[in-house]
């Protein structure tokens, strides 16, 4: 007998707390950003074979951008229904995008990651997309 209460008293307090909490888990999703902020997506066709190699190159191009930008943003990298490949950026404001990219144009390993990019995808710069979002 106490061990199966012993089983039940946790189930029973969790259940408790999810009650309290509004029926949500207690890791809810923040919202993806706030007003001022700035949204990059950065969208580029990708071959299929290339996919792999890109996708893990955009990650080590994601963490060199963090450990190295002037500015703090944040980035994730994503990929498309139709198999393009692409990053989502949020920005502090449009001025924070800026200085980033300036550092991109000016950053000789970020410019040989996204070369390896560009080539594990079999496409070009033309071939991408970038779209800016100014959050309300």
């Amino acid at each position: 007998m106490f061990f199966r209460l012993s089983l039940i008293l946790p189930v029973f307090l969790l259940s408790i707390n999810l009650v309290n909490a509004g029926g949500h888990l207690p890791h809810e999703i923040a919202p993806a950003a706030k007003s001022g902020q700035s949204i990059i997506i950065y969208r580029m066709p990708c071959s299929a074979k290339g996919q792999a190699d890109a996708l893990s190159t955009l990650s080590e191009m994601a963490n060199h951008e963090h450990q190295n930008s002037p500015v703090e943003y944040k980035t994730v990298q994503v990929k498309f229904e139709n198999g393009d490949i692409g990053a989502v950026d949020v920005h502090a404001s449009m001025s924070n995008f800026e200085k980033a990219s300036a550092w991109m144009d000016g950053d000789k390993k970020w410019q040989g990651l996204f070369a390896s990019i560009l080539a594990s995808c079999e496409t070009s710069l033309e071939a991408m997309k970038i779209k800016v979002l100014s959050v309300q």
